[in-house]
């Protein structure tokens, strides 16, 4: 691996772009050398890679690498002042990557991973290592310093401490900002952390409100009663929901039924389900996990009985997003096949009343909506199936990635407002009011802008994926995209209390409820293992 090293004067804009566009292909090229690697065998006729913890870590280093090629890719856009931001943040998350890829190497190599000149004094050749790195040992040729990625940290903490991201770009009309705006509008007033608990205590929400502007349609398309448009808009305006603290499950209530009913189901069909959704007058709800599963839905227990003219559905469904306030549910059942076969499963509309449908409502860490759904030898007519019996599990794959991007702009919209709400202003004891001159200070904000748009840059990678019509690359980038999300928000949202100092974890205080929103979302549709799992296998 080639060193490129920034000079004090040249830390900021094109000189560290520089070093992104020589240091990427360099880092990509170890990956994949390092994934070689891993699967062969070594003297004990083992294979690394068959070390599930191993495959975890590669697995994540490769959705921040991901990630930060993505934000490169951003930061390359254009040469005003935001871009130069970006890319400087880009430049801490890259020369910090690249140690963390250096470790793992040295890792897979073992003691050889420490070797230093092995062709001195009679040692091994460089062509005798048991790996293909350039470098001694496999161990990386570091770009940044230490010095150098402090110098990073404290030039953006001087420059940017005002810094905002890339937005989402709907087009050239504005009407993403006056979407944006409407959005933040409303919730500043409607989850003012004092109106946001009367709702919860009155066991209220703001749905048909959504409805009545028009936000449940953005996406949708128009003859589903909706206004069009593309996927961005969905994501934009989960993210300003996250932003706000919105208690509503629009994630599990409209983007992942919609997605999952336009796989599965024509047009035509779809829209006769997604109409009265968009207008308010039901509420939808994905009942397609179960406990066992942890997040996957190819393990499925629940069973779909052929009888007379029916169905009889019996089984249980947890982490219902939603599922406490919904008026139908799109349940999967297997029809066919054992309970982890890739075929046989089929997906039935479940009207909440429905005799035999045990719902137990229950409110996650940040109020949001929940449901345990049983099904006790529930009879529902044919007409119930939704498509194809046996053939539902690509439709639900395909809403669950799409799910899981939204969850991600939710949460880097509650990132984004949790940097934003943290003291400005510190003295050194912690207390506001003063000017923040504490350099640590400083340069911890920088690495909270750092990995936020770190985790911007996994979001958008991951909305472009959805596009992806390769299953197995789009399940692929939608894991990586969830693995940045998880540890990203875990390091921003947690700064962010510490920032606040006593009051971080208090009811009064903003701080906590951020972290907490983050931490349901990412919580929800498989664990950060789960997905390390699933992009390990797929790489």
């Amino acid at each position: 691996m080639n060193s490129h090293s920034v000079s004090d004067e040249n830390a900021l804009g094109d000189e560290v772009r520089g070093f992104l566009a020589k240091c990427l292909p360099a880092l990509k090229d170890d990956m994949k050398q390092l994934a070689a690697f891993a699967r062969q065998s070594d003297y004990h006729d083992d294979i690394l890679w068959n070390d599930p913890l191993f495959r975890a870590r590669a697995a994540a280093l490769q959705a921040e690498l991901d990630a930060l090629e993505h934000a490169l890719a951003r930061a390359m856009q254009g040469g005003d002042r935001a871009s130069d931001d970006l890319a400087v943040l880009a430049g801490i998350t890259g020369s910090e990557l690249q140690r963390k890829v250096g470790g793992l190497i040295a890792q897979a190599l073992g003691p050889f991973g420490l070797a230093q000149e092995p062709a001195h004094h009679g040692g091994l050749a460089a062509d005798e290592l048991p790996g293909p790195f350039e470098a001694p040992g496999g161990a990386p040729i570091l770009a940044f310093r230490d010095g150098d990625n402090e110098l990073l940290r404290q030039r953006i903490a001087e420059t940017s401490l005002h810094h905002s991201g890339a937005r989402l770009d709907l087009g050239p009309s504005g009407e993403d900002a006056k979407l944006r705006d409407g959005i933040d509008r409303f919730t500043a007033a409607a989850y003012a952390l004092p109106a946001r608990a009367a709702l919860l205590a009155a066991n209220r929400d703001n749905w048909d409100h959504f409805a009545a502007m028009g936000w449940l349609g953005l996406g949708i398309p128009e003859e589903a009663g909706g206004h069009g448009g593309s996927l961005a808009t969905m994501m934009l305006l989960a993210e300003r929901l996250g932003a706000g603290l919105a208690i509503e499950p629009y994630v599990g209530g409209i983007v992942y039924p919609a997605a999952a009913l336009q796989v599965s189901l024509d047009a035509a069909e779809a829209a006769k389900l997604l109409a009265p959704a968009v207008a308010g007058k039901t509420r939808l709800a994905m009942a397609c996990h179960e406990a066992p599963a942890r997040g996957g839905l190819r393990w499925t227990k629940a069973s779909a009985t052929p009888d007379k003219d029916g169905y009889v559905l019996d089984g249980c469904k947890v982490a219902v997003d939603g599922g406490g306030t919904a008026t139908d549910y799109l349940v999967s059942a297997r029809t066919a096949g054992e309970v982890y076969d890739p075929f046989g499963h089929s997906l039935f509309l479940v009207p909440r009343g429905t005799p035999g449908v045990r719902v137990h409502a229950w409110r996650m860490i940040d109020g949001s909506d929940m449901a345990t759904v049983e099904l006790d030898a529930v009879r529902v007519p044919g007409q119930a199936l939704l498509g194809k019996p046996g053939a539902a599990l690509a439709a639900l794959g395909a809403g669950m990635d799409v799910a899981i991007v939204a969850n991600a702009f939710g949460v880097v919209g509650a990132m984004e407002a949790a940097l934003a709400a943290a003291p400005g202003c510190l003295s050194k004891d912690g207390q506001p009011g003063e000017a923040m001159r504490d350099s640590r200070l400083q340069r911890q904000r920088a690495q909270m802008l750092a990995a936020l748009e770190q985790a911007r840059s996994a979001a958008l990678l991951g909305l472009a994926s959805l596009s992806e019509p390769d299953g197995r690359r789009r399940a692929y980038a939608t894991s990586a995209t969830k693995a940045v999300i998880v540890r990203a928000s875990d390091f921003v949202c947690g700064q962010a209390i510490r920032l606040h100092g006593e009051t971080g974890i208090a009811e009064e205080g903003p701080a906590g409820h951020f972290r907490d929103f983050a931490a349901a979302a990412n919580s929800l549709r498989g664990s950060l293992d789960f997905h390390l799992s699933r992009m390990s296998m797929l790489m």
